[in-house]
């Protein structure tokens, strides 16, 4: 008797192991590419990427470079970064291909940040008090 369960125990656990590999064996979609700047054609490093709705998001890395895995379907791919536009593009995922996207953005209009803190006397300044 204890061993026709352990049997079932052992039998059981060995199909939950081959259901749990398949699952992950699956061919993973993916988008990647090369977020470079319009103006200087020079990479843009730690930019935010992310699919538009989704909590399915990445950052580049020092090369510009970024890889972001997500379910199939229809999404927008927004890109942004600090000093240049944000850019959003329509990419279809379809399961089990790899999408290279390498994404162009234009720098911002002021390339300014809104604001500057002088910590030492907590001032708020706006950069027309500035420059």
């Amino acid at each position: 008797m204890v061993k026709r369960q352990l049997q079932r125990i052992s039998l059981g656990s060995l199909f939950f192991i081959i259901g749990a590999i398949s699952i992950f064996a699956q061919p993973k979609t993916m988008v990647s590419g090369k977020v470079i700047s319009k103006e200087k054609q020079e990479v843009v490093d730690f930019a935010t990427v992310y699919l538009k709705g989704t909590t399915y998001g990445c950052t580049t890395n020092e090369e510009g470079i970024y890889h972001l895995h997500a379910p199939a379907g229809k999404y927008t791919l927004v890109v942004s970064a600090i000093g240049y536009k944000t850019i959003e593009k329509p990419v279809t995922l379809v399961h089990g291909e790899r999408i290279k996207m390498n994404v162009m953005i234009d720098p911002s209009v002021t390339g300014r940040f809104g604001y500057a803190i002088d910590v030492g006397w907590f001032q708020w300044q706006t950069c027309e008090d500035i420059y």
